[in-house]
């Protein structure tokens, strides 16, 4: 198995993104390009295993179904079996609980089928007892008797009659689950740290309120996030982790786009909740609390819109059409391929499937050169594999023909017992001859495991189709040196050549352009290859190298007034300005005391803050105020000072100062973020600290140094 294989969770096959035929093709597109083009693996989760019809239409046809199940048992396409043991436990607690219900005379389900991969009633308690004597017995007699009476009874012979090609269906589809469900190697892992939908559904409506999601709807957007709070408050508890629930909730309760802009964002939520609880998985972004998922949750939220929008609104929950199977399945690809892309070429799955065998067996052999190739990038790996297995079918095919040439002269040896045993009948020594001669080269065959003369030529004529196939899709070979220090790999596949800590950062020259413009001074660099060769050469990351909701730290390459490049860290704060509180009680002012990680030690300062999304500057300043004084204050009596930077050589901190005054003695409130003390103290008082270096936050002394300046141009 190719162990540089990535495993994959794909959105496009979640089961509700299954309602037209452009949605399904374009997810067999992106299977394909993930499993030839890139090399990876693919995650099913149990959901998409059951009720993707992008995944199921693959299984109507019966040479795509042959090969998609290839692909699970060489682990190309993997399942996640979240809390079950396996796909056929996930089926059978569903098929049981039905059988249970309607026992007692109780009726399922308002759906037309139990899953959309079982296309039978989850109300035909006959139909789901077979199912459930296949899946536990691996035992199929039942069906396949039913299948062969159908045959039997059809009128036309030639025309299979849509309850046969149900039935062939649903048998082939058990035997992929118990098939899959016995083969460890198609599992996935769950992560370490399980998320549930909820509290990530909770963090995406904290980012859309603080500004950090951007998208083409905003306005729909931010209505969309006030239905989902809405229903969130009417979802029973043991319901808010249901998909379902929230969906029929907003179908019922509401109309219109902010509707259709919560149902995409409750979709998505929900993949990324599937994709974050699989272990082990190759994701777009480095940690949902990154700038990088902000950035991918806001280019894939467009395109949900969009796609409810083009399709109506659609919620397709186990509403599976299963009128095509009325049609011979080829024939309808064909027709879907024509009606919404003309120019796209049939997907082969046979070439995908021999092209990930092939690549695996060079891995299975765990030689050097295996070892090496490794190292390549996937593409290159594919076109080795090409030529090795070329090279190795032309020259079986030489060694077979050897080898018929000698087994004919070995049996030409024996030619004259021939003669002498069947009196020398010309007929019966040629076909004596001809025995001792496939004998020969069936031991040869035997002993050396080459395929004969047919099976080489077919194996050289699979090669160039395949090799044909890979490039008339027309695949981008680029290959790019890789340039770290240790310089082991000869070449990186393209899409993840860039280190983590540039791909946040081009993010947020792109988010937050005025901070990276260039002024004559302190150029900063952008050229990316420019970037690996100064950090190769100084051992050393230029980018993002750590965010929080706060801070973000930076590491740029600048040059200097000599044109020489070096490192340049700065800690940027992309939220809005906090605020600085200048409080005055009686003709003096309240200093706090307080307890600062930074210098590890207490320190005298002005009441502030960080500003919190979705409150105004004042409304952040009244509430920073009354949580750490215990005073109200209101807004008249509050004055705008400006803006002020305490740090600029390492921080973009910037705050806005405000002067407000207060006739309300403040409290002495328990402990709240480091805060053990206050100060009233007279403006005299208040100097002699900044005299004595007890008072040295940059901040306060900005802050008042506003005042003063306010009260000497008075």
């Amino acid at each position: 198995m190719n162990k540089s294989s990535k495993n994959i969770y794909l959105f496009e096959l979640d089961s509700v993104r299954n309602s037209s035929a452009k949605e399904i093709i374009l997810a067999h597109e992106k299977m394909y390009e993930e499993i030839v083009n890139k090399g990876h693996c693919i995650v099913l989760s149990l959901n998409q295993l059951t009720d993707s019809q992008s995944f199921l239409s693959l299984l109507h046809d019966e040479a795509s179904y042959k090969h998609v199940f290839q692909l699970f048992q060489l682990g190309v396409l993997k399942v996640a079996n979240y809390n079950y043991s396996s796909p056929s436990e996930y089926i059978q607690e569903v098929v049981n609980r039905n059988i249970e219900h309607l026992e007692k005379g109780d009726q399922c389900s308002i759906f037309p089928f139990i899953f959309s991969g079982i296309p039978v009633s989850p109300n035909d308690i006959n139909e789901l007892r077979k199912i459930k004597k296949a899946l536990t017995y691996n035992s199929f007699e039942e069906l396949e008797d039913e299948l062969k009476r159908e045959r039997t009874s059809r009128g036309n012979p030639k025309i299979k009659t849509p309850r046969e090609r149900k039935l062939e269906y649903i048998i082939n589809y058990l035997k992929m689950i118990i098939s899959i469900s016995l083969n460890l190697n198609t599992y996935v892992p769950n992560s370490n740290k399980l998320t549930t939908f909820s509290e990530l559904l909770f963090y995406v409506e904290h980012l859309v309120l603080s500004n950090q999601i951007k998208t083409n709807y905003p306005e729909e957007v931010s209505d969309a996030i006030v239905l989902l709070k809405k229903a969130r408050s009417k979802i029973p508890q043991n319901h808010i982790n249901n998909r379902s629930s929230w969906i029929s909730l907003l179908n019922t309760d509401q109309t219109g786009t902010s509707k259709i802009m919560a149902k995409s964002i409750i979709d998505m939520v929900y993949n990324y909740t599937v994709q974050e609880n699989i272990g082990n998985l190759l994701k777009p972004y480095q940690s949902i609390k990154d700038i990088t998922f902000i950035n991918d949750f806001s280019n894939k939220l467009d395109d949900y819109y969009n796609n409810h929008v083009e399709l109506g609104d659609k919620f397709n929950c186990n509403e599976i059409d299963w009128h095509y199977l009325n049609y011979s399945i080829p024939a309808t690809t064909k027709r879907l391929f024509k009606k919404n892309k003309p120019n796209i070429n049939t997907i082969h799955w046979d070439t995908a499937y021999r092209i990930r065998k092939n690549v695996n067996k060079i891995y299975d052999w765990e030689n050097p050169i295996s070892k090496l190739i490794s190292n390549f990038s996937w593409l290159l790996q594919v076109l080795i594999q090409f030529i090795f297995f070329i090279l190795l079918s032309i020259l079986t095919f030489i060694l077979v023909v050897e080898f018929e040439i000698i087994a004919d002269e070995l049996a030409n040896s024996f030619q004259f017992l021939g003669n002498l045993i069947l009196t020398e009948s010309a007929f019966w020594s040629s076909f004596f001859t001809i025995l001792i001669s496939a004998f020969f080269l069936w031991i040869i065959q035997s002993f050396t495991k080459i395929p004969d003369v047919i099976e080489s030529i077919r194996n050289i004529v699979e090669i160039v189709v395949d090799f044909v196939r890979f490039h008339i899709r027309k695949i981008n070979i680029r290959f790019k040196q890789d340039q770290t220090k240790n310089n082991k790999s000869l070449f990186r596949s393209n899409d993840y050549s860039k280190s983590k800590e540039w791909m946040e950062y081009e993010v947020l020259v792109a988010q937050n352009p005025e901070l990276f413009k260039n002024i004559g001074i302190f150029n900063i660099e952008r050229d990316y290859k420019k970037i690996v060769t100064f950090e190769t050469e100084n051992n050393l990351k230029i980018g993002v190298i750590y965010h929080s909701p706060f801070h973000t730290l930076v590491v740029d390459m600048v040059y200097d007034e000599n044109g020489r490049p070096f490192a340049y860290e700065r800690m940027l704060s992309l939220s809005n300005p906090g605020s600085v509180a200048i409080v005055e009680f009686e003709n003096r002012l309240i200093i706090l005391k307080q307890f600062r990680h930074s210098i590890r030690d207490y320190q005298y300062a002005f009441v502030r803050g960080f500003n919190e999304s979705g409150l105004s500057n004042i409304d952040n300043l009244t509430k920073e105020v009354y949580e750490e004084l215990g005073i109200c204050i209101t807004q008249e009596s509050i004055l705008n000072l400006g803006l002020i930077y305490p740090d600029t050589g390492v921080t973009n901190n910037a705050a806005n100062v405000f002067y407000c005054k207060t006739n309300t003695f403040p409290k002495k409130l328990e402990k709240h973020e480091g805060i053990i003390d206050f100060e009233i103290l007279s403006i005299s008082e208040f100097e002699k600290l900044i005299h004595s270096d007890v008072l040295v936050d940059g901040f306060t002394l900005a802050a008042y140094a506003k005042l003063k300046a306010l009260k000497n141009n008075k």
